[in-house]
């Protein structure tokens, strides 16, 4: 039998590739980390292997760049505008997304050089640290008009909606540790019928999952922090 053989591929994709010149933009870039399989197809029920035990996203932001949120990635350090991102443990069938918001601007009319992005990975088994040659990310700034209508990229834009979720269960969480049940239950179902619109519109079923875990979770989590009369009175 043929050994495998294990890659790792990553992407950049930004919310949108033209931005205003002249101004402060929000704008967001998803990171998509792979692991791809060399040689002979994966036979079904193969187990999955983890080929990544520390994933890391080192970046170098141009002055005007601004980070303001990470989703789906934890902060490990911030020096001037050096920034590091730990991302986690990565199989060799799975994949990992992060996505950064980020202030861009102002700078004028043109394509500007924003984020040189690096990362780097240690082997599970070799504990050997592997460093990937950077790569250089650029924006261009327009005067067009047109770029109010411009929609976000879809992919782009789902990996946000879906790695907001879990911040937003832990805050609904600790409002119903704080006893106040009303308003963890309405922040959970609020996002929850988002997330079913949003699986409306697309026809996506990732969304409908979400929309379905949220609603599941708000009525879980009433039922475990309030009283047990008031969960009653609601259920009846």
């Amino acid at each position: 039998m043929d050994a495998l053989r294990s890659d790792l591929n990553s992407d950049f994709t930004w919310s949108t590739n033209r931005v205003a010149a002249g101004g402060v933009t929000q704008i967001f870039l998803l990171v998509e980390w792979r692991g791809g399989i060399q040689g002979p197809s994966r036979h079904k029920g193969m187990k999955s292997h983890q080929i990544a035990e520390h994933v890391q996203l080192d970046l170098q932001l141009e002055e005007p760049i601004q980070l303001t949120n990470v989703y789906g990635g934890i902060l490990d350090s911030r020096m001037g505008q050096h920034i590091t991102v730990s991302i986690g443990p990565l199989s060799d069938n799975g994949s990992k997304q992060v996505v950064l918001e980020l202030l861009a601007g102002p700078y004028r009319s043109g394509i500007y050089p924003v984020i040189t992005a690096g990362w780097s990975y240690r082997d599970r088994d070799t504990l050997q640290v592997t460093n990937f040659p950077s790569y250089t990310l650029q924006l261009q700034f327009s005067n067009h008009t047109d770029l109010r209508s411009r929609k976000p990229d879809e992919r782009v834009e789902k990996a946000l909606r879906l790695l907001q979720n879990p911040l937003i269960l832990d805050e609904a969480e600790q409002l119903f540790k704080q006893g106040d049940l009303e308003a963890g239950e309405s922040m959970l179902r609020r996002r929850a019928d988002e997330m079913m619109l949003c699986a409306l519109r697309a026809d996506d079923e990732d969304y409908l999952k979400e929309a379905e875990t949220l609603y599941r979770l708000s009525t879980l989590y009433f039922g475990t922090f309030s009283p047990i009369d008031t969960y009653k009175r609601k259920v009846e």
